[in-house]
């Protein structure tokens, strides 16, 4: 599935830790479930490493202090890394409304239906 924002067309990408690894250029938004249900919104060139290091707090964000990383709930690629900036800050503002149908509208996209 893609989806056309004001800066570029990106591709949608199913979640799974181990399939979201970008090359060259390639970078990805993601947004993290932590266990207290609030949802982390950040950018990688390899989500499962990234995922990885919020888990075990070595070189995690300070988000993750007193929170625990669940699971990736969305994976977005495609995105140069100023883009995919942009488009985290963008997802950043959204509410938290918004986040989850920008999640459950990309879940509806997999041919399981689940991401």
């Amino acid at each position: 599935m893609h989806i056309q924002t004001a800066h570029a067309r990106l591709q949608l990408v199913p979640v799974s830790v181990g399939i979201a690894v970008a090359t060259g250029t390639n970078w990805f938004v993601y947004i993290i479930r932590a266990d207290d249900g609030s949802l982390y919104t950040g950018v990688s060139t390899d989500v499962a490493r990234r995922f990885a290091e919020h888990r075990n707090g070595s070189r995690g964000a300070r988000y993750f202090n007193g929170r625990r990383p669940l699971e990736v709930i969305y994976t977005e690629g495609g995105h140069s890394r100023a883009s995919a900036c942009r488009r985290e800050s963008e997802i950043k503002k959204m509410s938290r409304d918004r986040k989850m149908a920008l999640v459950e509208s990309a879940a509806g996209s997999y041919p399981s239906g689940n991401p």
